[in-house]
Order: structure tokens, then sequence, then C-alpha cells
């Protein structure tokens, strides 16, 4: 400390900058004809005598007018100079980002020289400086430009199914490690858009079957090592939500030959109208599908896996490969026969063996066991009571 009468002692305190912060202190202390030193100490006196980080109230009165810009509603920015500029808070995805335009430029988005509008304000300024970093939704600067601008900084913030806010917050914190060009980038964009609420139906990046089998290929191409877990929860999350498909689906089901009319290859839609359920399925668009149906082989992708579960609803019989065999070798057989069916299934014909002449006559004379259809008609005596 000074004794009034002789020099003040000073405090050495190491600073630690990258290339980029000393390149611009530099320029800054260039500006100032000053030392790199005299120029930290401007800027904390700076600071000190008039707050722009460390106050969070407006320092004037300024009512900032809202307007309909070019791309929607926009707060106007009013320059020493007359000249106004339009502020947005416009998401990309799930990313927050401002934009700051010349309603001027109409040629072009409107992107202005943006290092000719510096120290017009501290608001320009600070506007400015934050377009040139990375920030979030929770940065201090993004919400005190809100708050001056008196614009609410979460109303267009992304919203979450509740239980899986958690995972949404785990991805965004793991987004921020990557950069734009990441094969992370798409993946995580996907993946915290698959568990958001406040999408639109009419837009093209609502949640939805495509958006998630999209992830997974993605996700299918990262190395183990790369393949966290926040990932796989996230899709097992979006698994859950039962998403709609942007576009008509569908699969062939192999009807095979039985008491019904019902037979041959038949395309069955999901997702065909607007009134289909929250899994694509339109009550009263395949009523007609009745009998029994070979079982799609493999494992049931998921379009099938739905298709299949309402048909067991409404009381198809669906028959594993070996039981197709069996069924076709025997009662399909009798069904075939008797229905005469004549139109080809696969293989050149129905799919139930040749008849011989001596089972026709005894057919005529008395039905064969029919364990199949003795299954179907039980279930509609329970479903009748």
């Amino acid at each position: 400390m000074s004794d009034g009468h002789g020099p003040t002692n000073t405090n050495r305190i190491p600073l630690q900058l990258d290339d980029d912060d000393v390149a611009k202190l530099d320029e800054l202390s260039s500006r100032l004809f000053a030392t790199r030193n005299q120029t930290i100490r401007m800027l904390i006196q700076r600071e000190v005598a008039e707050p722009r980080m460390a106050s969070h109230e407006p320092r004037s009165s300024t009512v900032f007018r809202v307007a309909q810009g070019k791309y929607g509603p926009t707060t106007e920015i009013r320059m020493k100079n007359g000249r106004v500029l339009h502020f947005y808070v416009a998401p990309f995805r799930n990313r927050c980002c401002i934009l700051l335009l010349d309603p001027e430029l109409t040629e072009t988005v409107g992107y202005p020289r943006y290092e000719d509008l510096y120290g017009d304000s501290d608001l320009l300024d600070a506007i400015l400086d934050l377009r040139e970093t990375r920030y979030d939704w929770d940065d201090p600067r993004y919400r005190r430009i809100c708050t001056l601008l008196d614009i609410d900084p979460d109303e267009k913030r992304p919203q979450f199914v509740e239980e899986f806010q958690w995972i949404a917050r785990g991805l965004m914190n793991r987004q921020a490690r990557f950069s734009y060009n990441s094969p992370h980038w798409e993946l995580m964009l996907d993946l915290v858009d698959l568990l958001r609420t406040d999408i639109s139906d009419n837009s093209e990046d609502r949640p939805s079957l495509q958006m998630l089998n999209r992830a997974k290929e993605r996700f299918e191409t990262l190395s183990s090592k790369e393949q966290a877990d926040i990932y796989k929860k996230a899709i097992e999350a979006a698994e859950r939500r039962k998403l709609p498909s942007n576009c008509r689906l569908s699969t062939d089901i192999i009807f095979l030959p039985s008491w019904t009319d019902c037979y041959w290859n038949k395309r069955v839609n999901i997702w065909d109208s607007s009134y289909c359920d929250e899994e694509g399925w339109t009550p009263g668009n395949n009523t007609d599908l009745q009998g029994v149906a070979a079982l799609p082989a493999g494992t049931l992708s998921d379009v099938q896996e739905v298709i299949v579960r309402k048909l067991k609803k409404q009381g198809v019989i669906f028959l594993n490969k070996d039981e197709t065999k069996e069924y076709l070798n025997n009662e399909g057989a009798y069904w075939a026969w008797k229905n005469l069916t004549i139109r080809s299934l696969y293989g050149g014909h129905h799919g139930a063996r040749k008849v011989k002449t001596s089972e026709k006559m005894k057919w005529q004379l008395r039905k064969p066991e029919t364990p199949i259809y003795d299954r179907w008609q039980s279930r509609q005596v329970l479903v009748g009571r």
C-alpha cells in the first residue's frame, strides 16, 4: 500500500490468454496507443465506472420496437446515425442462434458488414461479440441481451418430454464438445429433436420414424469407442414415444387359403390417412383382411410389428414357416379345394398341396379336422361375449 509519499505497490497476476485473445488485445492496444498492461487497466477501470458485464439492468429506458421483419417478428435496434437493424432469436434445430440483419439489404439474407457496426452502442457491441463465439440458451451474455431488448430468452427454447429432459440435457452438453462438421453433430441434432414436444406437426423437422431410423443409421457408423451411452438412452427413449411417419409405410402380407375369401398377397399400409391412430393404423381401412396369414420371415421391422399386431387384434391368425408348411399340407389344402382358390400365391399355385380325388370324395361327405378354423371360431365366441 502507498503511504502517500512513495509509489503504490503492485501485485503481479499471471494472465493466461490463447492466441486469438492475445491478437485481439494487441489490436485494441494499438488503437489505444497503449501497452498491454495499460489496456487491461483501462478495461478494468471502465468496467468499474460503467458496468457492462457485471450489470444485469439496462442503463437506459430505451424502448425497442417490435416490428414485422423479413423472417417474422423482430426487435428493431436504431443506431445513432438512424440506421435500423433487425434482431432475431432464430434457433437452428435445438441450437440457440441470434441474427442481426439489415432490412435494407433486400437482395441477400441481410447480413451487414459487422465490423462497421462496432462502437455505436454497448448493446450492439455485446451482440456483435456474442455472435462471434459459441453460446447456448443459458449463456449469461445471451440472456442479458434478451433482457435489455425486453425479449423472453426462453420463448423459443426447445421443450422436451418431461421424463427425457435429463437425456436431452446430456446430449446438448455433449454437443458443445464437437464442431459442426463432426459425424456426431447431425446425429445429436436428430437425437435431441426426437425428444422434443414443441416442434409443429407441419414442420419437416418434427420427430418421426424417418428421423429415428436416420439417427440409428448414423449411430451405427460410429466406432464402438464413440457410441456413447447417452446416445443409446436417447434412441431407446425415442422408440418409446410411438413416433409418427412423414409418409405412407407398407408391407406385404401373404394370406393363405382359408374359410374366408381373403387370400393372395396383400399390401397393408400404415400412416396413409389423417385419421390414423398413434401407430399409424387407420380403423376401418383393413376390416376385409381376415383368415390365416404367413408371418413375415426373420425379425419383424417396426412397420411389420405394428401391422401384424393390429391384424392379430382383428382376428387374423399368423403362422410361422413350419406351421405354414404343415397348414398348407393339411387344413389349408381342404380350404383351397372347398373355396376353389385358383389364383397363385407362390411356387406357381396357391400354396396348398394338390388334393387327391379320394380326399375330395371323402370331404364332400365329411369335413376334415380344421384346428386353425376351430381356434378362430372359439375366439369369435369369446369376442362376442
